[in-house]
C-alpha cells in the first residue's frame, strides 16, 4: 500500500527504547513488507545501519542459512572468516563466530527478516532464537511473518523488548482507508460510501487494492459495496495460490468443510470433520493467521474474516461439491444436540434436508411469532415453500 505511511506502527516501535524484536505478523496480503520497508527508510534516514534478508524453504538447511546470514551482516559487521561465507559454517568455532561478532557489534545497527514463517528446522530455529538473545543493546531485529513463531519469546515479551504487531494492527483505519482512496487514488468517495469499503473489506489491504482497481475502472461505488467481494475472480486466484494452495490437503479440507458455519468451536468441527482434532486445528488456523479472529478472550469460538469464509465457500461448492451436504447435515446434528433449533434450522434448509427443517419450524414457530422473529419464519417459509412441501395449516397461514 505504496504512500500510506502506518504513522500509529512507526510511532510505536520507534518510540521504544528498549526494544530488541519486533514481530511484524499477518495473513497474505496485509502489507507485512510495507511496514518493514517503511521502517527501514525511517532507520535509514536516521542514519542507523540496516540489513535486509528474505527467507526461503531452502534455507531450512543449516549451512545455508548462516551463509546467508553473515553474508547479509557483512557490510554491518565486517568480513568473516573463510568459513563463515562458503560451507562450514555447522561446525561449532564458524557457528559461534557470527553470534560472537553480533554480540560484540556496538554500533546500532537493524536486521530486517522477511517470510519467517518458511523456517522450520528445528536447528535453524534455534540458532535463530540464539542470534536474537545474542543482539547487543543498540541492535534491532525485525521479523515479517505469516505464523506465530514457536519459541514465544517470553523473556523478551517480559522485559518489554519485544513489540507485537499482529494482523489487526496492520488493518487499515478510517483514515488510512481515506488516505489510500480519496488522497492517493483521488476517488473522492463520500463518508459513507468510504466507511462501506472500510467495512467490506475490514481493513484488509489487498481487498481495498481490488477495490480501487475497480472503481478507477469506472465500477459504481454503491454496486461494489453490495456485491460479495469473494466473487471477484482476481481475489479468487490471489486466495487461492497465496493462502490455500500453501496448505497441507487434510488442512485444506478442514478450512472448506468448516466454511459452512458462521462460528467455529471445537465441538462443532469435530462434528463436521468427524474427527477430535477441532481444537487442535483451530489454534493451528490462529497460529498461522489463517484470516481468523476469537470471538472472546476465551477463545470459546472463532470466526472467519469475512471475505475469506466467502472465498472458502465458493471453493467449496465448486471444487468439492459433495462435501457440503455432509458437512450441513453435521453442523445440523451438532446444533440439535445442543439444543439450538434454529441454528440446526438454517443448516438443515442448506442441506436439502426438507423434511427435517420442517418439523423443527413447525415445533418454533409459535415461540418466534412470539419474539417477534417474522422475517426469519418467512424466509424459511418461502425456502421450503419453492420446494413443493406441503406445509401444516398454520404455517400456510403465515
Amino acid at each position: 500500500m505504496a504512500g500510506v505511511e502506518r504513522a500509529r506502527i512507526l510511532h510505536r516501535v520507534l518510540q521504544a527504547p528498549e526494544l530488541k524484536l519486533v514481530l511484524v505478523r499477518g495473513p497474505a496480503g496485509f502489507g507485512k513488507t510495507t511496514v518493514m520497508q517503511q521502517l527501514h527508510a525511517r532507520y535509514r534516514r536516521d542514519g542507523i545501519a540496516c540489513a535486509w534478508l528474505a527467507f526461503d524453504a531452502a534455507d531450512n538447511e543449516m549451512s545455508r542459512f548462516l551463509r546467508r546470514v553473515a553474508r547479509t551482516l557483512q557490510p554491518i559487521l565486517g568480513r568473516m572468516d573463510a568459513g563463515a561465507t562458503r560451507g562450514g559454517l555447522e561446525a561449532a568455532p564458524q557457528t559461534l563466530q557470527l553470534l560472537n561478532r553480533v554480540a560484540a557489534h556496538r554500533a546500532p545497527f537493524v536486521l530486517f527478516l522477511d517470510d519467517c514463517e518458511l523456517l522450520s528446522d528445528r536447528g535453524v530455529v534455534a540458532y535463530f532464537s540464539q542470534l536474537i538473545e545474542q543482539l547487543p543493546p543498540n541492535a534491532r531485529l525485525i521479523c515479517g511473518t505469516r505464523s506465530v513463531p514457536a519459541q514465544g519469546f517470553a523473556r523478551l515479551r517480559a522485559h518489554g523488548q519485544l513489540i507485537d504487531i499482529d494482523a489487526q494492527d496492520l488493518r487499515f483505519a478510517y483514515d488510512e482507508v481515506v488516505e489510500f482512496l480519496n488522497g492517493r487514488r483521488a476517488l473522492a468517495l463520500t463518508p459513507p460510501q468510504l466507511q462501506g469499503v472500510l467495512d467490506l473489506t475490514e481493513g484488509w489491504i489487498a481487498a481495498l487494492s481490488l477495490v480501487a482497481a475497480a472503481l478507477l475502472e469506472g465500477e459504481d461505488v454503491e454496486a461494489l459495496i453490495a456485491t460479495p467481494l469473494a466473487a471477484s475472480d482476481e481475489l479468487m486466484r490471489y486466495l487461492g495460490d497465496e493462502v490455500l494452495a500453501r496448505q497441507p490437503p487434510e488442512f485444506r479440507e478442514f478450512l472448506l468443510k468448516t466454511s459452512v458455519v458462521d462460528l467455529l468451536t471445537p465441538a462443532l468441527c469435530d462434528a463436521i470433520c468427524g474427527s477430535a482434532q477441532g481444537a487442535r486445528w483451530l489454534q493451528r488456523i490462529e497460529r498461522a493467521h489463517l484470516f481468523v479472529a476469537p470471538v472472546d478472550e476465551n477463545r470459546s469460538g472463532y470466526r472467519y474474516q469475512r471475505l475469506f469464509r466467502e472465498f472458502l465457500r465458493r471453493q467449496l461448492r465448486e471444487q468439492h461439491p459433495d462435501w457440503e451436504g455432509p458437512a450441513q447435515r453435521a453442523a445440523a446434528d451438532c446444533f440439535l444436540r445442543e439444543g439450538d433449533l434454529m441454528a440446526a434450522t438454517d443448516h438443515l434448509l442448506q442441506a436439502g434436508e426438507w423434511d427435517r427443517a420442517l418439523s423443527l419450524i413447525d415445533a418454533q414457530v409459535e415461540g418466534l411469532l412470539s419474539a417477534g422473529r417474522h422475517r426469519l419464519v418467512h424466509r424459511w417459509i418461502s425456502t421450503l415453500a419453492a420446494q413443493g412441501l406441503a406445509l401444516s395449516m398454520r404455517l400456510r397461514l403465515f
